[in-house]
């Protein structure tokens, strides 16, 4: 049997972050659910937040926060920075506000609709931005990373879920060129490990595998 073709599995990882994302999507009228995930990632997040160095001084970008952003939550209320929580589906963005707004945990979050292979400081009325977190869902990672090193004014510190071997066809990882400076292990179901990246722009290397 010959192995799948590229555009096969590109259909294939994205069926399954379409039914992932739908599920996301169904739980987020449970309240509890987000308060669960909240105090499940509130460890992992802190390790990430601590290898970035994030404080309340930062500005930081939250590509990939779903309709249930607990992501955004535990990094504006563990280091009062202000997010911006990023999304390219519409629908999630409704549902993460109402989340939020349910939780009471949106005072320093702005959600916003967008790519963030696209996306700019500008567009989000802002100078600069500090520090981005990339979701494990979010993709392709490596257009992300490459977009966001090469814009003005862009994160000079770029944290990425990887995902586990299991999800990688899902979900996309960076290849094997793309050197963190630094990286914890996370007991995460679906990501195994957190790299810190440099956010300078640096030589382009090949696409996701």
């Amino acid at each position: 049997m010959s192995p799948p073709s590229s555009t096969d599995t590109g259909a294939n990882r994205g069926v399954l972050k379409h039914v992932f994302a739908g599920l996301e999507q169904s739980f987020a009228s449970l309240p509890w659910l987000f308060e669960l995930l909240v105090e499940l990632y509130r460890p992992l997040v802190r390790r990430e937040m601590a290898i970035a160095d994030v404080d309340a001084s930062d500005r930081v970008l939250a590509v990939g926060c779903g309709a249930l952003p607990y992501t955004a939550a535990l990094i504006a209320e563990c280091s009062r920075a202000t997010v911006y929580a990023l999304d390219c589906d519409r629908d999630a963005i409704a549902d993460a506000r109402r989340t939020l707004t349910r939780s009471g945990s949106g005072a320093r979050i702005e959600l916003v609709a967008g790519d963030g292979a696209q996306l700019s400081p500008t567009s989000l009325d802002v100078d600069s931005l500090d520090v981005a977190f990339v979701a494990v869902q979010a993709g392709p990672k490596t257009e992300i990373v490459d977009h966001l090193r090469s814009v003005d004014c862009g994160p000079d510190r770029i944290v990425v879920r990887r995902p586990r071997p299991a999800f990688a066809a899902a979900y996309g990882s960076l290849p094997d060129g793309y050197e963190p400076i630094d990286s914890v292990a996370q007991p995460a179901f679906a990501f195994g490990r957190s790299a810190l990246f440099d956010g300078r722009k640096t030589e382009t290397l090949p696409t996701d595998t």
